[in-house]
Order: structure tokens, then sequence, then C-alpha cells
């Protein structure tokens, strides 16, 4: 049986000395800082919340790079990995917070912080978010070349490991991993997910690009067509791949995806629909992760059904490799 990850929020000191209480009603620790709160949900994968190494970064899509992070720091023993959630509407996120610590947890990591990046974490000094780091006692602090951190991104890889140093931390810098003579960044692969180009995407990310979410009541267009499709709410803050149909796999099965706006039905709501290859599963209401692999075609508004019916038939006749 799979073991689900304990978690709780906490409020940082600045000191390593904590007050710390727990929430009948919420059944949430809470340590509270004296200079301000700053609010972390602390997810413990494989039993408590300490270990020899932490990675720091944000890791939206976990891509080569930051794999390369968490490789490091796994050479040191039990180790952990503090991100940040942003929540930001003017930039999607290639990973919601849910899929990032999935990941994480695949990766071996023994804990995951999630920290809330608002003002009272992001106004910061270098200074001060090494005394926050240090309250987590580890050896080491595993980061990428171009890590950045303290109010106004002050802080560098080489200012951080001045500060550590005083602290009785070691930090490692891991070297960028290229492609094309260049740097695997997540700007690069959020634009290419944006363009459709999912495969090129999937190959920066080592794993396919995944779209989470719980199935919801849909318009039952699908299901009239002969084609009973699987209706994912997303986060607000995920980002979406470009308009069209895509070959994927849902639940272990390969499946025909469309992102869109349903032209031929005139609807006007963006949504993720799946359908399942040949199945009729019943998964309303569940939790669900769709793995997205190439972009087949863009939305066409057909003026019949009938042509829409023929045109999904080929879709997935192409998914077949027919």
């Amino acid at each position: 049986m799979r073991r689900k990850a304990a978690n709780y929020t906490v409020y940082m000191m600045k000191k390593a000395h904590f007050c710390a209480f727990l929430s009948a009603k919420t059944e949430n620790w809470c340590l509270k800082r004296h200079f301000g709160w700053i609010k972390m949900e602390i997810y413990e994968f494989y039993g408590g919340s300490e270990g020899s190494a932490i990675c720091l970064g944000d890791f939206d899509g976990m891509h080569k790079g930051h794999r390369r992070v968490f490789s490091e720091a796994a050479k040191t023993g039990d180790f952990g990995a503090l991100l940040f959630t942003h929540n930001s509407k003017d930039e999607k996120e290639l990973l919601t917070i849910s899929e990032k610590l999935d990941l994480i947890k695949k990766l071996g990591a023994k804990y995951a912080v999630a920290a809330d990046f608002k003002e009272e974490l992001r106004d910061k000094t270098c200074e001060e978010f090494v005394e926050l780091l240090a309250s987590f006692k580890v050896k080491s602090a595993v980061v990428g070349y171009d890590y950045r951190f303290g109010k106004g991104a002050a802080g560098d890889a080489r200012r951080l490991r001045e500060l550590c140093s005083q602290k009785g931390i070691f930090v490692q810098v891991v070297s960028a991993v290229e492609d094309g003579g260049e740097p695997i960044k997540s700007t690069r692969i959020r634009t290419l997910v944006e363009n459709g180009d999912i495969a090129e995407a999937n190959r920066l990310l080592v794993s396919p690009y995944i779209i989470s979410g719980q199935v919801i009541k849909g318009f039952g267009n699908g299901k009239k067509l002969g084609f009973p499709t699987a209706n994912i709410e997303v986060s607000k803050y995920k980002l979406l791949p470009r308009d069209g149909v895509y070959k994927g796999r849902l639940d272990g099965k390969d499946a025909v995806i469309n992102i869109g706006k349903n032209p031929t039905f005139g609807a006007s709501q963006r949504t993720v629909e799946a359908h399942i290859i040949g199945e009729d599963k019943k998964l309303y209401g569940k939790c669900v992760t769709v793995e997205v692999y190439k972009r087949i075609r863009d939305e066409i508004k057909f003026s019949r059904k009938e042509d829409l019916i023929s045109q999904i038939k080929k879709d997935i006749d192409g998914i077949r490799g027919k």
C-alpha cells in the first residue's frame, strides 16, 4: 500500500529555539517567528524532516539540471528539499506544488519544505535567509550554478557559500546541464510547452509533461459521440500546452487528449479532456495524472458531428500506429 506523505504547517523562527504547539482544530504544527510569520508546509515522505543535506531552488519542471542537484544531494545520505510556492497569475508553472512534491519524493528526498514566497520571506536579507536555513540542522546545501536568494535576489551561490560557512554548512554548487550549447532552463521548456512542442519539452524534462487534477462532470459531449472523456479540473497556476489534440496516457493506457474550447460545441471555457482509447472507465471524482507526449493537430470546428467523429477515429488510429 502506498504511504501517504504526512504534512503540517510551520511558522519558522529566526533562531533555532522554537515555540511549538499543536492546534487541536487544524492538527497543524506551528512554530512562531518573532520578526514575522513565514508559512511553510512540511511533507515527510520517509519519516522525519531531518537529513544531512538540503536541496534549494524552485525546481519548476524538474528538468535534467534540477535532477543533477538531487543526485548530488543523494550521495550525502538522507536529504530534503526547500522550495518556494509563488502562485503567480502572471507566470504559470510547469509543475503544480503537488506534482512537484510527488517528483521530489520519487527522486529519494526524505522530506520537502514548501515555503510561501510572500513578503515575509521575499524581503529577508541574505543573512536572515541563512539563519532560517541553519535551523534545519543540515550539514550541507546543494544548489544550481544560477541559484539566487535574499531580498531582490541579491545573493548568489558564492554569497550563499560564504554565509553558510559561518554556520558550519558546506555548500555544493552544481554546474549547468547543457543542451545544444545552452543551459537547460525552465524558461526554455516553458516556451516549448506554450508552443505545443511537447516532444521537445519532454526530452529536456526527462519524463513526460504531466497535467493533474480531479475528474469533474462535463457536458457529456464525448460520451454522446462514442468517446467518453475524463474532464480534468486543472489548477489555475498550471501552464497548459497550446490548444489542440495530443497523444498521451491516462491510468497507464493510451489516451487522446483535447486541450481547448471545443469549438464544434461553441464552448467558451478552456478545458482539458482525456479519452482512454477503447475504454469507458469511471473516473469521476478521482484525482488523475495525464501524461502528454506529442501534439497531433489543432482544434477544428466541424459543421457536422459525423465529421468530428471521423476525425477522432483518425486521431486514435494515429496514436495506435495504424
